[in-house]
């Protein structure tokens, strides 16, 4: 397989930026994530790949819960914030103010939406494990784009 063209491929597909957020008892973790899509209507479900053996994916294999906050044009500032690990302080994540929505999850206030869901199954994917969960809430704060990796100029995958 020619390598270089195998990840300039997988680059141009396009991707959303979110703000995966889960909690328990022992604590909560938030991270930038990009490899996320809808995955069926009936159920509303989702899938969303995360990286073994990290914060996010712990958390969330513990919780069975989640939630994915859409990052909106202009929150490339944001993403950044969740590359590395925040621990809550008051109501604020990484300096971002929060609520707790019906999963127990984070769900940023400056997001324009987030969706809260409920684990179904998690797939060995390689390095990453696949979590396809159904989607148990969803909200909308306001009507701006979503911020897409390729407006970062940032890359993940390949």
């Amino acid at each position: 397989m020619d390598e270089k063209a195998k990840k300039h491929t997988l680059r141009l597909i396009p991707y959303g930026l979110y703000v995966l957020t889960a909690s328990t008892e022992d604590g909560t973790d938030a991270a930038t994530v990009s490899w996320l899509s809808q995955a069926s209507f009936d159920p509303p479900r989702i899938a969303v790949g995360l990286r073994k053996e990290t914060g996010i994916w712990q958390r969330v294999l513990d919780a069975g819960t989640f939630a994915v906050n859409v990052l909106g044009d202009g929150q490339k500032a944001l993403a950044s914030t969740f590359f590395r690990h925040t621990e809550p302080e008051g109501n604020t994540l990484g300096g971002e103010p929060f609520y707790r929505g019906v999963s127990g999850a984070p769900i940023l206030n400056t997001v324009p939406a987030y969706l809260e869901c409920r684990t179904v199954e998690v797939l060995d994917a390689g390095d990453h494990s696949l979590v396809l969960a159904d989607i148990v809430e969803a909200g909308v704060h306001d009507d701006r784009l979503a911020l897409n990796l390729v407006d970062t100029g940032w890359h993940y995958g390949g």
